[in-house]
């Protein structure tokens, strides 16, 4: 503890800009130390043509100082500094690499090692004080990484909501459809059938789930829709690989190629959730009528929500091993009990025969 306590000692005594120990350090307003020749090569004040011609401003924390800032040597922090590291030069070397700070491979000073404490908006990456003051991405907008995380936590908020309102319907694809169910004939619905057609008699795609699988796949980007279950006694949604072999294009003609490996099922008031096999309860505050689904390809996340009020009931970490399809499962009616539809929805609401 005392020695990894020496060395965040030791970092403190360092300038952000060359990352070696402060030479004449000036503090600024902000409470940020700077060596007195880092801050002015920063400020381009070391150029007698361009001096002072743009604003001061922090590089570690991009504030923007008064034009008429005067610098000062503190000398209580240069001699902490002197003193510090002529009594422990060994933990001086030692700090060089320590493993709590994330260092910055984008900055010109390739041989430093500066922490990551920035956020480049123009181009989207983490980078240290000196990439923002003098490097590849000087004169670009930044922010604290810290700000750069709750705008990104935003902006996720926003697409999410855009998704909602934006909302498409899932088309079914009726050659998918266990030869017991029944797809509407605008293909935004399907339950169970006491009689099936001669034609559905005829597929091979019997499966000992009785699903039916949506018309698209989803191979990237970020996907949410949305199932109208209302008051049915035995559901299930979730995804599929489609195939069991995992090729998209080829026919159906085993059991497993609706096989959902992840979703949620509700039976007789009960919710569980799956992915992989693996079933636990799902507790929900209140019987769900909606279920939303969203998948974000690119992130690896698979999220189950209460369509209604927007609630999150259960999200899940996925390594996809291929495209994956939105998958339905009204379940058998056993006595007229369970013969309601599932229902696909749009931001127009749910289809005129489900009113």
């Amino acid at each position: 503890f005392f020695f990894a306590f020496c060395l965040l000692h030791l970092q403190e005594l360092k300038c952000p800009v060359c990352v070696e120990p402060f030479t004449d350090p000036v503090r600024l307003p902000c409470g940020h130390n700077f060596c007195q020749t880092c801050i002015q090569v920063v400020w381009n004040m070391d150029d007698p043509e361009t001096s002072r011609e743009g604003p001061l401003f922090c590089p570690e924390c991009q504030i923007l100082l008064p034009p008429d800032l005067e610098l000062e040597i503190s000398a209580d922090l240069q001699r902490k500094v002197q003193d510090a590291f002529a009594r422990a030069p060994l933990l001086e070397e030692s700090s060089q690499m320590s493993p709590s700070i994330i260092t910055c491979d984008q900055c010109i000073g390739k041989t430093e090692v500066r922490e990551l404490k920035l956020f480049c908006q123009e181009d989207q990456i983490a980078v240290c004080c000196l990439c923002i003051a003098v490097g590849s991405h000087k004169n670009h907008q930044a922010v604290t990484l810290q700000e750069a995380y709750l705008d990104k936590k935003k902006i996720d908020s926003i697409t999410f909501l855009l998704d909602k309102y934006c909302l498409r319907a899932i088309s079914l694809d009726p050659e998918t459809a266990h030869p017991e169910l029944e797809v509407s004939a605008d293909r935004l619905e399907v339950h169970w059938s006491k009689k099936p057609t001669p034609e559905r008699k005829r597929k091979t795609n019997i499966s000992s789930q009785y699903s039916v699988r949506a018309k698209e796949r989803f191979c990237s980007g970020s996907h949410y829709w949305e199932v109208a279950v209302w008051k049915k006694p035995f559901w299930l949604i979730g995804l599929s690989y489609g195939s069991a072999t995992g090729d998209q294009d080829s026919e159906p003609c085993n059991g497993d190629f609706n096989n959902a490996f992840c979703y949620t099922y509700h039976g007789n008031g009960k919710y569980l959730i799956c992915q992989d096999s693996n079933e636990k309860p799902l507790a929900v505050r209140k019987t769900i009528q909606k279920l939303g689904v969203r998948v974000d390809i690119q992130k690896g996340n698979v999220s189950f929500y209460d369509g209604d009020t927007l609630a999150l009931l259960h999200s899940f970490c996925v390594e996809f091993s291929g495209p994956v399809y939105p998958i339905f499962n009204p379940c058998i009616d056993i006595n007229g009990q369970n013969s309601q539809p599932l229902s696909t929805l749009s931001s127009d609401g749910p289809p005129a025969s489900a009113l």
